[in-house]
């Protein structure tokens, strides 16, 4: 059995994330919610939840 750990990152504008915001993610999706992603975070806070969610799911 394979043990999985969560990691949440917060992707809310102003939040402590290396700059890779919300607003980012809605004109550039790849520079931030892709760089929150890539780096294993599989749990985002983010006031665009259903874009954010259908963007994760086309990039797997």
């Amino acid at each position: 059995m394979r043990n999985r750990t969560n990691i949440w990152g917060n992707s809310l504008d102003g939040a402590e994330n290396a700059g890779h915001f919300d607003s980012l993610s809605k004109t550039d999706p790849d520079k931030g919610w892709g760089w929150l992603l890539d780096r294993g975070f599989n749990i985002l806070q983010t006031d665009h939840a259903v874009e954010a969610l259908q963007y994760a799911q086309q990039r797997k």
